[in-house]
Parts: structure tokens; C-alpha cells; sequence
């Protein structure tokens, strides 16, 4: 258990570097102990903000950078015994305990088994998938739970932490040659499965997502990216899916066969 955490965040375009400045805002705020890790391509957009850390970091997911996430968390784990994931789009609106106790392991608001949830019901091609990896990596999905994106917790749990992040890498890409570019609850639900990575819920965290507005804005949206952005970010799939290709060659039967 520890008190040492820190918020988190992705941010890729200037847009979205526009809606994290104001979740600086709304932490400075409510939060006014807290820092603010973002991984960004345009780090200079929070050199005034007190309250964060930016990193630079461009686009490593072909189509989208959802699973990205994970590498602002392991950033943020390399400085800090636990961070807090909030999507780029959200605000705080409230106080936030900052003698909050994060557990060893990945903490969420509501405990939902993988296959039970609503987004894999309706969308049967995801839940195949899932069940594909779940064999290849002989993961028991009856005890698997999805893990929402847009806002949990992570605390370092005896190096498990560092066997997750791994792992989402190869299962995120893994949905992505299928496909499903915004399919990273499942990946992480999937990683932590396989690494033994505790999943629980909390009444703090369901506290902080009260206590959270989420704006929703997302990639497609037309007032989300600029037309050099969209130019930039389609110019860049060729060269991302063939590093991505070079990378799944390594373990060719599980991404190929």
C-alpha cells in the first residue's frame, strides 16, 4: 500500500494536449500536491504548467494510440509507487484525497468480467478475438475482468507491474493486426490475467470517477484534429505497421498462426 502517486495521461495531437492542460487545471485545483506525467508529441504546449511532466512520445499503434497508454504508465511507474489514469479528455470537479491508499495492483471502479460487459456482447467479432488470445496465452476468461481505459489506478506489485505493460504491448498489437484499434480495455483485462496482476475495485476510485467529468471527445470526431494533423497521423500508418510487422515476426506463432 503507499501514498506516493501521481496522476497520468496521453496526449497526441494538439488537441488533445489543449484538453490535458485544462485537466492540469482542474488537478492544480483539487489536487494541488499531485503531478501530472503526460506523454505528448508536442511537450512544449505544457512548459507553463507547473503541475506536469511532459514527455515526449510519438504514435507507436498503427491506426490509433490508445494502447499507448501504456508507455505514460510506465513512465510514471519509474518515478512514483502508483499512478492514477485519467483519459486526456476529463476534468476533476471535485477534492481529491491526496492520503489516498492505492493497492498493490491495478484498482477500477466496478469489477465486470471480460466476456459479461456490454461493449463484447454487442460486438461478437471482439469477443472471438478475445477468446483467440485467451487460448493462445491459456487465459481463463471466467476470471478475467475488463479493465475501462479512461480511468484506473496502478501500483507496483512485485514486478508484475513491469510483466503487464510487456504484455499489452504484444496482445494490443495483436488486436490491432485484427483490426481493433480501441479494443485496449480487453488488453489490459487479457494482460493482467496472464501476469497475475491483482484487478480489484475501491470506493476511492469510485469516488474519483464521480468526482470526474469525461468530455468523450474522440479521434474521429471532426473538431478533434486539424487537417495537418489527420495528414500527419494517416502519413504515419505505412511506416508504424511495418515496425509493428517487424516486431510480431519475433513470435511469429502467436501473431500468425
Amino acid at each position: 500500500m503507499n501514498k506516493d502517486f501521481c496522476f497520468c495521461t496521453l496526449a497526441i495531437s494538439q488537441r488533445y494536449c489543449l484538453l490535458a492542460r485544462e485537466l492540469a487545471v482542474s488537478l492544480e485545483q483539487y489536487a494541488p500536491r499531485k503531478m501530472l506525467i503526460v506523454s505528448t508529441d508536442l511537450p512544449n504546449k505544457f512548459e507553463n504548467c507547473s503541475n506536469v511532466l511532459a514527455f515526449k512520445h510519438y504514435q507507436q499503434g498503427i491506426h490509433s494510440c490508445i494502447n499507448d497508454k501504456r508507455f505514460v504508465i510506465e513512465k510514471a511507474l519509474s518515478m512514483f509507487d502508483a499512478a492514477i489514469f485519467l483519459d486526456a479528455d476529463s476534468k476533476i470537479v471535485a477534492p481529491i484525497d491526496h492520503n489516498m491508499i492505492i493497492q498493490p495492483g491495478i484498482t477500477i471502479h466496478r469489477i465486470n468480467n471480460i466476456l459479461e460487459c456490454k461493449v463484447n456482447q454487442r460486438n461478437k467479432y471482439r469477443a472471438e478475438v478475445t477468446r483467440e488470445i485467451a487460448d493462445k496465452l491459456d487465459i481463463n476468461l471466467k476470471v478475467t475482468n475488463l479493465i475501462p481505459g479512461n480511468i484506473f489506478a496502478i501500483s507496483k506489485e512485485t514486478g508484475k507491474e513491469i510483466e503487464f505493460i510487456k504484455i499489452w504491448d504484444k496482445i494490443g498489437r495483436y488486436f490491432e493486426f485484427k483490426n481493433l484499434h480501441y479494443a485496449e480495455e480487453n488488453a489490459m483485462g487479457l494482460a493482467a490475467a496472464k501476469v497475475g496482476l491483482t484487478v480489484r475495485n475501491s470506493k476511492n476510485l469510485e469516488e474519483l470517477k464521480k468526482n470526474c467529468q469525461h468530455l468523450y471527445v474522440t479521434s474521429h470526431s471532426i473538431e478533434s484534429k486539424t487537417i495537418f494533423e489527420r495528414i500527419k497521423r494517416w502519413s504515419g500508418i505505412p511506416s508504424r505497421l511495418s515496425r509493428s510487422l517487424i516486431i510480431s515476426l519475433r513470435d511469429f506463432g502467436f501473431y500468425f498462426r
